[in-house]
């Protein structure tokens, strides 16, 4: 028998006794871990333990919300099949519910952003005109209507999120 061959019977054998060994024993007990979810006592427990948070990029804003909206939106999407033959193709209504927030950002203001009139005792402060930040549309308040089909068109319109 070739070289190989026995070697890659020996770590087959080697995978499978230490599979064994992590199969063969008892898991911690439920308070052990960082959350219990659910504790069913001698059948079991769900428990979640989460490890440290890491921290990436980190930049101090200077960024004042002026102004939040609730935005609604709807797109048809249309998916044609061959030769855009209307009896091959199928639309779907989604409806997307989000929020527009408005920022100020005071970083830019300086020196030259303060006037001050002493003879009619005023200060007028310039500040930056308000930008929208990305808006923000949870998956879970996107509603999608139902699907309208040509005769001989089949399957969903497959569609991520970030689509």
């Amino acid at each position: 028998m070739p070289i190989y061959i026995k070697y890659a019977i020996s770590q087959g054998w080697s995978d499978f006794t230490k599979d064994l060994k992590n199969q063969i024993g008892f898991e911690a007990e439920a308070n052990s871990h960082d959350l219990v979810l659910e504790n069913n006592g001698v059948r079991g427990y769900t428990a979640a333990d989460f490890a440290e948070a890491v921290l990436g990029k980190t930049s101090q804003q200077r960024k004042l919300e002026v102004y939040t909206a609730e935005v609604s939106d709807a797109a048809t999407l249309t998916e044609t099949g061959f030769a855009n033959l209307s009896f091959l193709s199928k639309s779907q209504l989604i409806t997307y519910h989000g929020t527009a927030t408005y920022t100020v950002d005071l970083s830019n203001l300086n020196e030259n952003s303060v006037i001050f009139d002493e003879t009619h005792k005023t200060i007028t402060l310039l500040i930056p005109h308000a930008q929208c930040e990305p808006i923000n549309i949870p998956s879970d308040r996107i509603e999608f209507g139902d699907l309208e089909k040509g005769w001989l068109a089949f399957g969903d319109i497959k569609l991520s999120p970030e689509e």
